[in-house]
């Protein structure tokens, strides 16, 4: 009886260590709405384009960069996400797992708010999610509903990380620029009803929920294409370009920091958000371990015949057309493809460029080795098109200094130093005047007085946006059929910047503008800059050439801002773990990226170690470059300053192991001057040496194409990007990019 005992205690004990031992399931419920209104009856049910793509994408690399079994992601889809299923869906996760798993929600959709006289905020609103089947009367999904469910994940030690591409305020504050403003993740408030709930749960990420959203509760999150013509969100294709290249086991924190800079870089508004505890933020952004993550992106074979090969990736993991990618067969021999065609954001097509195809299968695995950037314009600007004649608007002109002079509006001669209520802007043959929710209202061909003062509420404040005369149009249409760097585009909310023309001191001016910004957004800090200078418009043949001379110019000079701005690496894979900071010396601390320094600071440039994550480090040293960039496209190469000359990191001790914190040059490099704003430092990571570092200090605009040492070298248009071309660039897959923002006072 105590020998049966004593086995059934060990057997018991055996169990509990097996079961307390076992690998934490890894599942993720991924929700996208882009059809709210499938009767096409329209109303307030505005249909979104990008939602469903986001959830797809977010799916693959889930699979491919954090190792999430396809079994164990539901994905939820436009009609499928009724309420009933939406809150069903929470609560199956929770139920399916247990303590120790990692769970993730993410949620692409409309946002709202609902109202709630029980409410303890001040505005007596609760902010919601929008099921697919509330123009069927559904009620939204209010945040008193899923904390309460996320505070179970919590109790039940379960790690869960939820992000929501939605937004709960539609209002962007100005009148917009064009008839065509970006759709907004927002659907207005329906006041029929009242919540009554008194509830009050504590915020989840209190309790060690990692929550993530597309902007404040106070603002709209917008809608963006991609540079493939994909719709996604902007906060979710920032997501998903920071995923797709920093190291899978990068914290929560450093990918919030990316996402955010993405965001702006891309000239959007919204502020995301991050709530967690500090200690959560440290972690990787699903808790996962981050010994249990991989640091490789690899790609399975879906089919095979005589012609190519199928793979399961394409745009989501940052895979396009001439990329290669390699695995060892059998003999130890190398089998390479080719990428030759991507079907979708998941599925590529590529042809075998060495070994047998009769040695691949189904389910073989392929490394990325040689990573192209895609074949796009990095900058996308809106020129209306117009027949409009210089006399009509000058006409308009004398009508805005009539308006100027009246008490009862406010005139406002640069949108981006103050943020009007109200705009008139010339489209498609039409004059229009746009409202501060975005709807535009059709003023018609000839703008009369009596029809714009009828729609424009005293007090309002208006900016006259002008439009190009057609002289102006037929020249810079000329100039950008070149192979450039900017595209203009028929559709405005493709757009990065439009043109916009002003009436100034009796002269016609115009610029490039960065929309739905204005100077007073002070607390976004934007690293683009808002405007160009703007240009006076001399009514005659030299002043046509002059005027767009310099339009296209400045236009390029934002190219370049934007393509290194926006620009990221291959995927990495951690082999190089050490990480940029700038030291502020006079203060001896690292500056974190978005802190101030003050001028006259004295910085300097250092590399540091992480040690955390040294064991994944490939024992190479890398060439290291750094460069700074100005809002004006001002280049400055920070270091080396001599060439390749002590510039392979890290430096090391005696034995082998890297020295903590290596200074890059001089302890002291430089001290904060004029002008003061944003500043970004760049450092460029390569296996192979740039023969001429000195290409990156550039004040221009143009490429040199070939290095001093009269060779080409595989990162010479990766180091000349949004100078003047739009084609693709090949380059190997072992380079990486670090960047830092700083501003200055």
């Amino acid at each position: 009886m105590k020998i049966k005992t004593i086995i059934l205690l060990i057997f018991i004990d055996f169990f509990s260590f097996v079961s307390a031992a076992k690998s934490p399931v890894q599942r993720a419920l991924l929700i996208g709405i882009d059809v709210y209104d499938n009767t096409g009856k329209g109303g307030r049910w505005q249909n979104l384009d990008g939602c469903v793509n986001d959830a797809l994408s977010v799916k693959e690399v889930l699979q491919a960069r954090f190792g999430f079994a396809e079994k164990n992601i539901r994905l939820v889809q436009n009609q499928e996400a009724t309420r009933t299923n939406v809150l069903e869906s929470f609560n199956a996760l929770l139920q399916e797992s247990s303590a120790g798993d990692i769970a993730f929600i993410f949620y692409a959709g409309h946002g709202s708010q609902v109202r709630n006289s029980y409410s303890g905020e001040n505005d007596k609103r609760d902010e919601s999610l929008v099921p697919a089947d509330s123009h069927k009367g559904a009620k939204d999904i209010r945040d008193k509903e899923f904390a309460a469910i996320f505070n179970k994940f919590s109790e039940k030690n379960i790690i869960l990380t939820v992000i929501f591409d939605c937004c709960h305020s539609g209002s962007i504050g100005r009148g917009p620029l064009s008839g065509n403003p970006p759709k907004m993740r927002f659907i207005p408030p329906d006041d029929s009803y009242d919540a009554k709930d008194p509830s009050n749960p504590d915020p989840p990420e209190k309790k060690g929920v990692l929550i993530m959203s597309a902007s404040q509760d106070f603002e709209f999150a917008s809608e963006q294409i991609d540079a493939n013509g994909t719709p996604h969100g902007a906060f979710s294709l920032a997501l998903l370009q920071t995923l797709t290249t920093l190291p899978s086991y990068a914290s929560a924190s450093d990918i919030f920091t990316s996402v955010r800079a993405i965001i702006k870089y891309n000239g959007k508004k919204q502020e995301p958000v991050l709530a967690a505890t500090e200690e959560r933020k440290k972690q990787t952004l699903f808790g996962i371990v981050k010994a249990d993550l991989p640091v490789k992106i690899m790609v399975a074979v879906i089919g095979v015949n005589e012609q190519d090969v199928t793979l399961q990736g394409g745009y989501a993991l940052g895979i396009y057309p001439d990329c290669e990618l390699t695995k060892t067969d059998p003999k130890g021999q190398a089998i390479r493809l080719r990428v030759k065609e991507i079907v979708n954001l998941n599925r590529c097509h590529a042809k075998i460029v060495s070994g047998r195809i009769a040695d691949i299968r189904p389910g073989d695995l392929f490394e990325l080795k040689s990573w192209c950037l895609p074949e796009n314009s990095t900058l996308k600007v809106f020129v209306p098109q117009s027949e409009i004649e210089y006399e009509q608007l000058k006409l308009t002109g004398l009508l805005q200094q009539k308006l100027s002079n009246s008490k009862n509006y406010k005139i406002i001669d640069d949108p981006v130093n103050a943020a009007p209520s109200h705009t008139l802007f010339y489209e498609h043959g039409n004059w229009f005047i746009g409202m501060p929710e975005g709807r535009p209202i059709n003023l018609g061909a000839e703008l009369i007085e009596k029809n714009l003062i009828k729609n424009l509420p005293k007090g309002s404040s208006l900016y006259f946006s002008f439009p190009p005369t057609k002289e102006i149009c037929l020249s810079l249409n000329e100039r950008y059929k070149a192979a450039t760097a900017v595209e203009p585009v028929e559709n405005s909310s493709d757009a990065q910047y439009f043109l916009s023309g002003r009436w100034n001191n009796g002269n016609m001016e115009y610029a490039f503008v960065l929309p739905y910004i204005s100077g007073q957004d002070t607390a976004f800090d934007m690293t683009m800059p808002t405007r160009t200078n703007y240009f006076t418009y001399k009514n005659n043949q030299q002043g046509i050439k002059e005027l767009t001379d310099s339009l296209t110019d400045y236009s390029l000079r934002l190219a370049k801002i934007k393509a290194w701005l926006t620009l990221t690496g291959p995927p990495d894979e951690g082999t190089f773990p050490f990480s940029f900071y700038l030291m502020n010396v006079s203060a001896n601390q690292l500056i974190a990226t978005n802190q101030e320094v003050k001028k006259g600071d004295t910085i300097g440039l250092v590399l540091e170690t992480d040690y955390e994550n040294l064991s994944k480090w490939d024992g190479t040293k890398r060439f290291v470059y750094v460069f700074s960039i100005d809002c004006k496209g001002k280049m400055q190469l920070a270091f080396p300053l001599n060439g390749n000359v002590e510039n392979r990191m890290p430096l090391t001790e005696e034995n082998g192991q890297p020295i903590c914190q290596m200074c890059l040059g001089p302890k002291r490099l430089f001290k904060v001057s004029e002008p003061l704003g944003v500043d970004i430092y760049i450092m460029l990571v390569t296996k192979e040496a740039i023969p001429d570092p000195g290409v990156l200090n550039q004040e221009g605009i143009r490429s040199r194409g070939i290095n001093k040492a009269g060779k080409m070298n595989l990162f010479n248009d990766l180091l000349n990007i949004g100078c003047n071309t739009r084609g693709k660039i090949v380059t190997p897959s072992d380079w990486g990019i670090q960047k830092v923002v700083v501003k200055s006072k």
